[in-house]
């Protein structure tokens, strides 16, 4: 296979350096390298890529400075460890008075298609007018708003969303939004109600006197006539004047989720003009296992706070000492010791060889912090 760079006889390429840093970041993507593991010297990289060892430096640069590769010193460069732990205080940088980071909760508020304007075609380097997808996100902490995140990535990324691709990233989606199961299921299957109100700017002027039968036609409606108006995009009102064909846009749908459910619900046209409409339900029902799986979850992310406030490396082996107070008892304890559900996940995400209750902590870091109201004494120190 050719690696090279090829660029005789071409205008208007980006720099060479972010076409080599193009070509690492294709090479990671693909599994070349992995997590934690070192990518090739420089000079091996320039052999391969038929480019000077200055063109290659400058390309790990670049990505040293986005925090996809790190160096580390006299042992070459490796690719970052991604964990969530990094993704919290990579991309969130909002600390609380007392000087803990918590994980913030991330609400998704729209998602729509659409084409990238200069500003994201040039930071996505795609060619602009390429179609993107759009999400706005708000980030909340113990319920308070904080942040409102506008993404788009290019929709070539994402080039159909079938079962088969969803369940290909379960373990990432449920991993990342902190959810037990992932169910699919085709039309609504009950976890929405529908009801749709009229579009009084657009049937006003199409339906005028009618438009107070119209109005009280299209609210008699139910869940079953609306579905079938978003597929088809048209439904036939009959009305006491005569029947009347509503088209798109006519109608403004209302779904709402069924008790115990969250519900969101996203309706967009395709590449093809096919109306597609996705819907997501969370049931939001607690019990004692989800409540102790929540709280051995907080306690991970305050003790990799504590790991980094101590300056300890990411590959760096810790013990961990904790007092807590006996409200928590439920959540942690099994008979006399440590529960293992709550012990053996604590353990390897926060690589502790050692997770004991103590009366009084001790470490070379010591901190109070506060799960679900209960406040918790945790030391850590190195191995």
């Amino acid at each position: 296979m050719d690696n090279r760079l090829a660029t005789a006889g071409v205008v208007g390429l980006s720099p060479l350096y972010r076409r080599v840093e193009d070509r690492i970041l294709k090479d990671l993507a693909a599994g070349q390298w992995r997590s934690g593991e070192p990518i090739p010297a420089e000079t091996k990289l320039a052999k391969r890529f038929d480019v000077s060892i200055g063109t290659v430096r400058k390309a790990i640069d670049e990505l040293v400075a986005r925090q996809i590769l790190v160096r580390h010193q006299g042992r070459g460069t490796f690719v970052a460890v991604h964990d969530e732990d990094r993704a919290l205080f990579y991309f969130f940088r909002v600390v609380a008075r007392d000087g803990i980071k918590k994980y913030p909760t991330s609400e998704l508020l729209s998602f729509s298609e659409g084409r990238a304007d200069p500003a994201q075609a040039a930071a996505l380097r795609i060619p602009r007018g390429a179609p993107i997808l759009r999400f706005r996100n708000r980030l909340a902490i113990e319920g308070r708003a904080l942040i409102l995140d506008r993404i788009a990535v290019p929709q070539s990324l994402f080039p159909g969303l079938d079962e088969a691709t969803l369940r290909a990233v379960e373990d990432v989606i449920l991993d990342e939004v902190n959810v037990k199961r992932l169910e699919t299921a085709s039309g609504d299957s009950g976890v929405v109600v529908k009801s749709a109100k009229p579009n009084f700017k657009a049937l006003g002027r199409k339906l005028g006197k009618q438009m107070k039968d119209a109005n009280a036609a299209i609210r008699a409606l139910d869940s079953a006539d609306v579905a079938a108006y978003e597929a088809s995009g048209t439904l036939e009102l009959a009305l006491p004047s005569g029947p009347v064909t509503l088209e798109a846009g006519d109608l403004e749908v209302v779904s709402e989720g069924v008790e115990g459910r969250i519900v969101r619900q996203e309706t967009a046209t395709d590449a093809g003009g096919i109306v597609r409409t996705v819907t997501v339900a969370l049931d939001t029902t607690l019990d004692d296992a989800l409540r102790a799986e929540g709280f051995q979850r907080e306690f991970v992310n305050r003790v990799q706070g504590l790991r980094k406030d101590a300056g300890f490396d990411v590959s760096d082996r810790i013990a961990i000492e904790f007092a807590a107070p006996e409200a928590v008892g439920p959540f942690i304890l099994a008979g006399e010791g440590l529960s293992e559900l709550f012990a053996g996940p604590v353990r390897a995400e926060t690589l502790s060889g050692s997770l004991a209750l103590a009366d009084a902590p001790t470490g070379e870091h010591v901190a109070d912090v506060e799960i679900g109201g209960a406040t918790l004494t945790v030391a850590v120190r190195r191995l």
